[in-house]
């Protein structure tokens, strides 16, 4: 991969190459260009990158990377921007249906082959930048598992952790980047200080009218909830896309988060 990039930096793939070889501390990069940044920023080339288990990419990592592996072979009107990762966490509740009879392997020991299966998933595809998450990849490795399998089932939830800022009204956008089901998303709960009185509450979504079956694409408005007697306290609190996932909420002011949560 080095070796194609000529020496210069004009396609993702070189990008990636020239930066991977530069430092040893760095996993995966994700590249792209600034016509595909949301909002499009033309001119510019966006770089993220993960650094491997254990170590850490400073600014002064960035830095030299800028200046002594990007700059000299990238085209002299393209800038380039180092941005932070956005994670999105899968979480999964898993149902195998298996014929007892045609395995001698207990059912607690099968639970564990599969969790095992699941999480070499996880490991092998999945936790680097830029990779995607396919269904139908999961569902085969899990069957694969023990010939006694008859049938598989994924539940999927996604979810963004966000650390608050704590006693300042503060507006927070998550970009889950896939499509969301209307009346879906919640929140674990916090304490929320609105319009002078504070709260244990959480968030919750109520789509627009016109989102309706079998799309479900449009907008929708988040509210804010208290966790007793679910009374609306907020009725506008932000917005989310159901069609590209992105989550804006307006302005909260949070005190507190319930239990040992940080985020």
């Amino acid at each position: 991969r080095f070796n194609a990039t000529k020496n210069r930096a004009v396609t993702a793939n070189d990008y990636k190459a020239l930066i991977l070889a530069s430092n040893p501390n760095i996993k995966s990069v994700a590249v792209w260009g600034g016509e595909d940044n949301d909002p499009p920023i033309y001119g510019k080339v966006f770089v993220s990158l993960q650094p491997k288990a254990g170590t850490i990419i400073t600014q002064d990592d960035k830095d030299t990377i800028l200046r002594e592996t990007v700059e000299p072979r990238q085209p002299v009107s393209i800038t380039t921007d180092f941005v932070d990762p956005e994670f999105t966490y899968i979480g999964l509740n898993v149902n195998v249906t298996f014929d007892a009879k045609k395995t001698t392997i207990t059912q607690g020991a099968l639970k564990d082959l599969v969790t095992t299966e699941i999480n070499n998933y996880f490991d092998t595809e999945l936790n680097s930048l830029d990779k995607s998450f396919y269904y139908s990849v999961l569902t085969s490795r899990i069957v694969g598992v023990s010939n006694s399998f008859l049938s598989v089932n994924l539940e999927q939830r996604l979810s963004k952790r966000s650390t608050p800022v704590i006693g300042t009204a503060t507006k927070y956008i998550l970009p889950f980047n896939n499509k969301i089901n209307p009346r879906s998303i919640t929140s674990n709960y916090f304490n929320a200080t609105i319009n002078g009185a504070t709260y244990q509450v959480y968030l919750t979504d109520v789509p627009n009218d016109d989102v309706v079956s079998p799309l479900y694409s449009g907008l929708g408005k988040l509210i804010v909830k208290t966790t007793g007697q679910n009374v609306i306290v907020d009725n506008n609190a932000g917005t989310v896309d159901y069609d590209t996932g992105r989550i804006v909420i307006n302005s909260l002011n949070i005190s507190a988060i319930s239990g040992s949560a940080t985020n």
